[in-house]
């Protein structure tokens, strides 16, 4: 979290999003993530990690390979290029495939 907090607002956001779904904060589920953070810091620089992860946490996007992702489009075609995400399409389906039965 220290490393985090000092990186940038939107990283602490996403890192403590991270932080508050376990019990054990020296959890390999949360060291994991956190290090693929510092891995892509370390590459693409602490300014567009930042950015990626304001874009994350404005998009529900919570993986550290969503964050990879937006970094690298990030270095080609800027943020504005990247498209919303939208669960809603065809190829989803709900509970009323399944008869409202069951979760979907």
């Amino acid at each position: 979290m220290k490393w985090a907090k000092n990186t940038g607002e939107s990283v602490e956001k996403l890192v403590a999003k991270w932080y508050s779904k376990t019990a054990n904060a020296k959890s390999r589920a949360i060291g994991k993530p956190c290090m693929a953070l510092m891995k892509l810091s370390t590459k693409n620089g602490e300014d567009v990690l930042a950015d990626a992860c304001e874009y994350a946490n404005l998009h529900g996007l919570t993986t550290p390979s969503d964050i990879a992702i937006i970094t690298a489009r990030n270095d080609a075609d800027g943020l504005d290029e990247l498209p919303s995400v939208n669960v809603a399409h065809q190829n989803i389906r709900g509970a009323d495939y399944f008869g409202g039965h069951h979760e979907a």
